[in-house]
């Protein structure tokens, strides 16, 4: 018996899986188009300093599903212009810790204000080497929809997406990419008409495993 995709399923679903769910899933592995793996570094090459960045995968309940807010950012940004994101950016020095410099970053970005909320979850780090970003992912939820209000320097548009619609099977698609000159195959996630793409798509991939695993385990246990 599968549990309703509740708040308090993905929670519990959540803490227990912590620690079962790799950074990057099989899935999610890039390969050439002869078939041959192109790794993801799992931190900075020698010799190369990364950014450090935190970005926040934020739950709310809206039209009875528990729905992530994902942007869509400003064409004009340098980094990643046009993509579709999670709320996030770089850790400064005046931030306490990753957690609150992903919180201020949600609230300067989609207007959300957590200060006072713990985190759900904290997902694996990434390194994007585009980038050069290593990035921790945060899972908040909030009890009701926020009244989001968007900075029109970054955020060009919300995407609000029930998280049962990116846990369909047709959700997950592989298809080619550029990278760094060399044509690869990639998986992305399709909501609508949006492709969800690299460092986004992996702590989405993650995030749903961490989900999937955990009912798994909630549902042996009962």
């Amino acid at each position: 018996m599968t549990s309703r995709l509740t708040d308090s399923v993905i929670r519990a679903a959540l803490e227990i899986s912590e620690e079962r769910v790799p950074a990057v899933s099989a899935r999610m592995i890039r390969r050439t188009l002869t078939g041959e793996i192109v790794p993801r570094l799992s931190g900075p090459p020698e010799g190369v300093r990364a950014r450090y960045g935190a970005v926040m995968a934020l739950l709310y309940p809206r039209n009875n599903e528990i729905t992530l807010a994902l942007t869509e950012r400003t064409a004009h940004l340098g980094n990643h212009g046009g993509q579709i994101s999670l709320p996030g950016g770089r850790i400064e020095a005046d931030d306490a810790s990753p957690w609150d410099a992903a919180v201020r970053e949600t609230n300067e970005e989609i207007g959300v204000n957590l200060t006072g909320h713990a985190p759900w979850a904290t997902l694996r780090p990434i390194y994007v080497a585009a980038s050069r970003y290593y990035v921790t992912a945060f899972v908040a939820y909030s009890t009701e929809r926020p009244d989001f209000r968007l900075s029109p320097n970054e955020v060009a548009s919300l995407l609000e997406v029930p998280l049962t619609a990116l846990m369909q099977e047709s959700a997950f698609r592989t298809g080619e990419r550029d990278n760094q000159g060399e044509t690869i195959l990639e998986g992305f996630f399709q909501f609508e008409s949006h492709k969800i793409w690299g460092a986004t798509a992996v702590l989405l991939d993650q995030l749903l495993s961490r989900i999937t695993v955990g009912q798994k385990l909630l549902n042996s246990s009962c």
